[in-house]
Parts: structure tokens; C-alpha cells; sequence
């Protein structure tokens, strides 16, 4: 079973960025200020206190002048365009939760991932560093708690990327979305 992490394109695709401190002043309180900077490690669902905040794409690289129809965000996230979330809104609603919000005045959403997969502990191996660094070097998946999933992620490496299957990947492929990467490197960090 081919398993991808996702990445942005950054080459072609400009990139999503929000009011992290608006949405932590919204949000922080119901579930802890720490807890919600890392909301993904932590599993968090945060539709119960959700708006709909705004956003917008901003252009990283010289070349990166295309507004994706689907990117990554903060750990296991995807932002969706209206027309990426109409197609994938319900292959992907048991996978996680939708968070509506406004990209220059269109709506997006935000799909908060909160499918967590095992790994397979004798073949994973991680290094540790001076100073408590992690690098993953090897990140192999228990085939049962992957089985038929479209996309999860993984607390091994501490929930930093959406993960998918080849059939999410083809899913996307066959739709023509445009705006993320798909790597079988799962310990690549670009």
C-alpha cells in the first residue's frame, strides 16, 4: 500500500496565511492557549468554537503567482476552495472536521484532520539530538490502522503533515486540483 504526505507547491502556488493571534483570541480560552497552537498534536476539535474568520494567499516564491484549490496549513490540515470542498466534503468528512472561513472574500474552509493512524514501532526509528531535537528517519505504518483510509496523520511525528493514501492522491489527480505535492519520502521535511 503507497502511502504520500502532502505538500505545498510552493513553486507555482501561493501560500495560505491567517490572523493566528484573532483565532487564538477567539479560541484560546474554551481550549487552553498551548493546546491550541498545536491543536493538531493535540486532536483537537475545534468546530464547537469556530468562526468564520479570514484569510488569504500570500506569495512565498518569485514563480508562486497560482491561488491554490487546495493547500496544506498549520500540521494535519488542508485549506479547500469552494470548488475543492464541494468535491471532497464527503469522501472526506469521516477524516475530520470542516472550519468555514474567508479568502479574499470567497469562502474556503479548513479541514482539520483528526484521523490518527499507528505506526509500526519495531520499524519506525527516530534520532534524537542535543538540545531535544527529533529527526524521523524511518516512518512505517501499522497496515490495519491504515487500511482503507483516505487521509490521517501520525503523533509519531508529532501530527506536523497530512498523510494519504494513493487513492486520496488519485482522487485529487482525477479532479485536476491544484496547489499541493504528494511525496512517498515520509520523513522529508521539504
Amino acid at each position: 500500500m503507497k502511502i504520500y504526505k502532502i505538500f505545498n507547491s510552493s513553486e507555482s502556488c501561493m501560500e495560505f496565511n491567517t490572523d493566528l493571534e484573532e483565532i487564538l483570541d477567539h479560541i484560546g480560552p474554551h481550549t487552553g492557549e498551548l493546546e491550541f497552537m498545536h491543536f493538531s498534536r493535540h486532536n483537537l476539535r475545534l468546530k464547537s468554537y469556530w468562526k468564520t474568520f479570514t484569510g488569504n494567499f500570500k506569495k512565498v516564491r518569485t514563480g508562486a503567482t497560482l491561488t491554490p484549490d487546495i493547500s496544506c496549513w498549520r500540521g494535519a490540515t488542508i485549506v479547500l476552495s469552494q470548488q475543492a470542498y464541494e468535491a471532497l466534503a464527503e469522501p472526506l468528512t469521516a477524516y475530520g472536521e470542516f472550519l468555514p472561513i474567508t479568502c479574499n472574500k470567497l469562502p474556503y474552509y479548513i479541514f482539520n484532520c483528526l484521523q490518527l493512524a499507528e505506526i509500526d514501532t519495531l520499524k519506525s526509528k527516530q534520532e534524537m539530538f542535543e538540545g531535544g531535537a527529533i529527526e524521523i528517519t524511518s516512518l512505517v505504518f501499522n497496515t490495519d490502522s491504515i487500511q482503507g483510509k483516505l487521509v490521517f496523520k501520525s503523533q509519531y511525528e508529532g501530527c506536523t503533515a497530512i498523510l494519504c493514501s494513493e487513492d486520496f492522491k488519485n482522487m485529487i489527480n482525477k479532479l485536476g486540483l491544484k496547489g499541493i505535492a504528494f511525496q512517498q519520502n515520509l520523513t522529508s521535511i521539504f
